[in-house]
């Protein structure tokens, strides 16, 4: 039996020929390639369902809440405000996260740039951190998620 140069190893030209007297088509799936940008918002997207399975409930806005809670529920305003994200990320709401929900961001939110983004979330976390030790891992993890992470999958 002589394998195919498929991705399927297992998969032969018996298997061929059987599928073809039952009139069934084969097809083989192309892997999806994505961007960086589309990257960093599946990411981004993960780590909200993440704190959803997690806390069995979305990210909410506030001050006595944690800074990653705080930066999962702006960056669900954000991409339920944008329908390129949502195009994207549809499929891969198993949770229902991008449904039957409101879609509008709050104008409260509404930030133009990532520089914006991360003088907010700094601000945040420095009025409402009581002690500077967790002060300075808030920043260090919000500069990690912020910076590092985009950075590192743009040259990748």
């Amino acid at each position: 039996m002589a394998k195919k140069k498929t991705k399927e190893a297992a998969f032969t030209d018996d298997d061929d020929a059987l599928l073809a007297e039952l009139g069934v088509e084969a097809e083989i799936k192309q892997d999806q390639t994505y961007t960086a940008k589309q990257e960093r918002i599946i990411a981004g997207f993960e780590d909200i369902q993440r704190f959803y399975r997690e806390h069995e409930r979305l990210p909410q806005h506030g001050e006595g809440r944690d800074i990653f809670e705080r930066l999962y529920a702006i960056r669900l305003d954000r991409i339920r405000g944008n329908a390129e994200c949502l195009d994207l990320l549809r499929p891969m709401d198993a949770e229902g996260i991008l449904t039957d929900r409101v879609s509008e961001p709050s104008g409260e939110y509404e930030l133009d740039s990532d520089d914006e983004l991360l003088e907010a979330l700094s601000s945040m976390i420095f009025q409402s951190t009581a002690s500077c030790m967790n002060c300075l891992a808030n920043w260090i993890r919000l500069w990690i998620v912020v910076v590092a992470i985009p950075l590192a999958l743009s040259f990748s």
